[in-house]
């Protein structure tokens, strides 16, 4: 995921904090993005048996 765009998910603020403050020593794992203000699409896709997610950028 971050291979084709370390530039985008870098550079983006993480509001992980701002949404969820409770989660605060979970955010150098987890990032959480307004895709929407960034003028960004995205598709999710999960795979739960092997817990693997992938952000496709639109």
């Amino acid at each position: 995921m971050t291979e084709d765009h370390p530039e985008f998910f870098l550079r983006t603020p993480n509001l992980l904090t701002e949404r969820l403050p409770e989660y605060e020593t979970l955010a150098d794992a987890i990032r959480v993005i307004d895709l929407h203000a960034e003028n960004q699409n995205g598709r999710l896709v999960a795979d739960v048996r092997n817990q693997k997610a992938i952000l496709f950028l639109e």
